[in-house]
């Protein structure tokens, strides 16, 4: 974690998008959450993989995927339950078990590069 300063920033932020605001210092908040992700916090730690994952999502924006008689690529992204909807341009939508995302990311997303 020490040296993800950057990511702690983004973590930060995202919290506070979710809600959570310091009470009196930010300065002290901050170093209370680093602190607590370096003690091994649980409830820290399920909120930066929360974060992580979210970051993982957003990522794919964009993104082309090559599945089945589907070539487009990702305009939006929503969570629902245990599935991950992926939105493509071309109005099509794809529900992919949360659990299985990585493998889906790796066999079917396509950088343009490699098209």
């Amino acid at each position: 974690m020490r040296n993800k300063y950057e990511d702690f920033d983004e973590f930060v932020e995202w919290l506070k998008k979710d809600g959570l605001k310091p009470k009196i210092s930010e300065r002290l908040w901050r170093k209370k959450i680093f602190s607590n992700l370096q003690n091994g916090h649980k409830k820290s730690l399920v909120n930066y993989e929360d974060f992580i994952f979210y970051k993982k999502l957003n990522n794919l924006l964009g993104k082309n995927i090559i599945y089945k008689d589907i070539d487009s690529s990702i305009s939006e992204i929503k969570t629902e339950h245990l599935d991950c909807v992926l939105l493509m341009l071309d109005s099509t939508r794809l529900r992919i078990k949360l659990v299985e995302i990585d493998k889906f990311i790796d066999n079917y997303m396509r950088v343009k590069d490699e098209l």
